[in-house]
């Protein structure tokens, strides 16, 4: 969820900034977008439609 909102706001501020004001570090930042989608959410995904 943190991850999420750094993510929609980085256009508007410095990722770095984010991190520091979430509390999350930016290489966990970078280490959750590097990652795919998880099975959890794909299985969800899949159950919507």
């Amino acid at each position: 969820m943190k991850f999420r909102l750094i993510e929609a706001e980085q256009a508007a501020h410095a990722i770095l900034r984010l991190c520091k004001v979430i509390g999350v570090t930016r290489a966990g930042y970078y280490a959750w977008k590097g990652r795919g989608t998880s099975q959890r959410e794909r299985e969800d995904r899949e159950l919507r439609r």
